[in-house]
């Protein structure tokens, strides 16, 4: 029995090997789900990179430093703007001197409220920027007012995971925050076959 299978499957398989189908499903559909994934990245970034000089209108009165660093370091260049000069921020906006400007409300300090105008929106990576500088800029003035021994970095950086695994001789080894790339690549894998 077994003779006459392995032809009947080897001319199966190269058949299957030889379509167009086959050729286009293995190769091209990977391509067109990457693309599809990665374009919007691309455009996002495009995008971005528009909008990454900003001005910056503080009406807390003590935001406005803290959210320009937090700002600065995530890649923007902030220039600070005096209220009521909304007016020259907006021409600015529209010559394409600015990206936007950013007012910080008085609800920025309790609700790490911000207002972005600008000629189009930030984007969703931008935006994300934007809210989480103001946001963390209010709870560390917010840890500072309340006192006490708080580490202000580390917790406004998502603190930190220490992993300890149990050797099977009973003691324990130290090992740093997880790697999951390798169970990303994995995972994506198997997507594809499964997909294929």
């Amino acid at each position: 029995i077994m003779k006459g299978l392995i032809p009947v499957i080897r001319r199966e398989y190269l058949q299957r090997v030889r379509s167009k189908w086959f050729l286009f499903s293995t190769i091209l559909a990977p391509v067109f789900v990457i693309g599809v994934m990665v374009i919007p990245l691309i455009f996002e970034a495009r995008s971005a990179e528009a909008t990454q000089t900003v001005a910056l209108v503080d009406e807390t009165g003590v935001l406005g430093e803290r959210v320009a660093e937090r700002l600065e370091a995530a890649g923007f260049t902030v220039h600070q703007a005096a209220m009521g000069d909304e007016t020259v921020l907006e021409e600015r906006v529209r010559a394409g001197e600015l990206g936007g400007y950013l007012v910080l409300p008085r609800e920025a300090l309790i609700r790490g409220r911000v207002e972005y105008h600008g000629n189009e929106g930030p984007g969703t990576l931008t935006g994300l920027s934007l809210r989480t500088g103001v946001a963390q800029a209010a709870l560390e003035y917010r840890l500072e007012q309340a006192g006490g021994g708080t580490d202000l970095a580390s917790l406004l950086a998502g603190g930190e995971l220490e992993v300890f695994l149990l050797e099977s001789e009973g003691g324990s080894a130290e090992e740093g925050d997880p790697d999951f790339t390798g169970g990303f690549i994995g995972a994506m894998l198997l997507y594809m076959v499964i997909l294929l």
